[in-house]
């Protein structure tokens, strides 16, 4: 899977999310105008996955402006259910493990554990 924001591409469409991940049945791709495509032996299928537009939200960061309604309502019903959130701190702390090992692997080109914090 390959997600850059920094990095050279023929047509620069930063804020848009990209993405493909493949496997041994297939593909997923998330596409130019939020188009996903599903790939299997039996064809491709296409749905659009973009997201609900909001007037507040920048129309040009709207999967990431977007995406902070469904995060804020998640944080709010483990709160009032008392439950863990989805997304939580801890979460948070073992991304930025994840980031630092790939910077620590990039400068050295050895396999590094995540650091926990």
């Amino acid at each position: 899977m390959e997600m850059t924001y920094a990095g050279l591409r023929e047509r620069d469409e930063f804020p848009s999310t990209f993405a493909l991940i493949e496997g041994d049945r297939g593909s997923i791709e998330l596409g130019r105008g939020a188009e996903l495509r599903l790939t299997t032996s039996a064809g491709t299928r296409v749905e659009s996955a973009r997201p609900p537009a909001y007037d507040w939200a920048d129309p040009a960061y709207l999967l990431v402006h977007s995406s902070i309604v469904d995060c804020l309502k998640e944080l709010r019903d483990a709160f009032e259910e008392g439950r863990p959130a989805e997304t939580c701190g801890e979460d948070n702390l073992r991304t930025l493990g994840l980031v630092f090992a790939c910077y620590d692997s990039a400068e050295t080109g050895d396999a590094v554990r995540p650091r926990r914090f």
